[in-house]
């Protein structure tokens, strides 16, 4: 049905970003409830859109956290949204995941500096006191690229997503769109996931080497 009448293919198993036996689950409200739990970083990442027309492109948020040399979803997002419902959205992210609610040594928003993404960033800055980090996606190559890179961490089982719960519905629709990609109708979910994973580990956030920018043969086994 997907592929047929939706344009929107998705492979059970997976595409050829990830595979869902790569994927591995935890226990987010458990996490989350330890007082002693205390993240080495996080990263709240906007992949952003302005337009709210059917074809236009969806703003998407993730929110990943890295503890040891492993990686979490600790929240995911993906919708339509104007200028001020978008920066709305920012603010009041950055302040529920701020270092005076969670338990983490460094907590950075980072927002896709191309297009409309400065924008976003100087009205915060001037309007909310909320200071973004810009990011530049092309330094690191076409998405198809950058998604090899956040790719190596799912097939060395070293990112994780929330178990299979109700409160959190965001993680299963999180996982199809990964899926599906590069084949699906919208890639917005991968685009800031690999746009956090490539963020924490250039802030040294994680071993691991993200190879030469704008590698021009991307091949997994070099990335690792």
């Amino acid at each position: 049905w997907a592929s047929l009448y939706q344009q929107d293919p998705s492979p059970e198993g997976g595409d050829q970003f990830i595979k869902r036996a790569d994927i591995r689950r935890f226990d987010l409200a458990s996490v989350m409830g330890d007082e002693s739990h205390v993240w080495d970083a996080v990263c709240i990442s906007w992949d952003t859109a302005f337009k709210t027309k059917v074809r236009s492109d969806r703003t998407a948020c993730c929110i990943v956290g890295r503890k040891g040399q492993n990686l979490y979803l600790l929240h995911a997002w993906a919708g339509k949204l104007d200028f001020p419902a978008l920066c709305d959205r920012v603010a009041h992210l950055s302040r529920e995941w701020s270092v005076d609610k969670i338990h983490s040594r460094r907590i950075d928003t980072v927002i896709e500096s191309r297009a409309n993404g400065m924008g976003v960033i100087r009205y915060l800055e001037a309007h909310a006191g909320i200071r973004c980090q810009g990011f530049d996606p092309q330094l690191y190559g076409s998405k198809t690229e950058r998604a090899n890179i956040s790719a190596g961490w799912f097939s060395a089982r070293r990112f994780f997503v929330p178990g299979d719960d109700r409160r959190y519905p965001w993680a299963e629709r999180t996982i199809s769109a990964w899926l599906r990609f590069p084949t699906g109708a919208h890639d917005d979910e991968v685009d800031c996931m690999s746009q956090a994973v490539i963020w924490l580990q250039r802030m040294g956030a994680a071993s691991i080497n993200v190879g030469p920018r704008r590698p021009s043969t991307p091949r997994r086994a070099d990335l690792w």
